[in-house]
């Protein structure tokens, strides 16, 4: 299993939202980071309801705000090795 997947797995998330993760991770893996308009056009979701997606995956921890990159840009959290902090 990936990092990410891993982690998804263990973020009690809703099956809907974790299948919309899925989505988006296929679609922004690589870039640096991502915006509303990314999660909107991989999963098909209203500009409202992307948000929505990005605030549960920052409550969880999957997603941080992209330092230095201005007011709406995220970016996927890169995962840790067991144990590490």
């Amino acid at each position: 299993m990936l990092p990410f997947e891993s982690a998804l797995a263990q973020s009690g998330l809703a099956p809907v939202t974790k299948r919309r993760a899925v989505m988006l991770y296929s679609v922004v893996f690589g870039q640096q980071e991502f915006n509303w308009g990314n999660v909107s056009k991989a999963t098909g979701l209203s500009r409202r309801s992307s948000f929505e997606l990005i605030k549960k995956l920052k409550e969880t921890g999957l997603v941080n705000s992209a330092d230095g990159r201005g007011r709406g840009a995220y970016r996927f959290v890169p995962a840790r090795k067991p144990f590490e902090s």
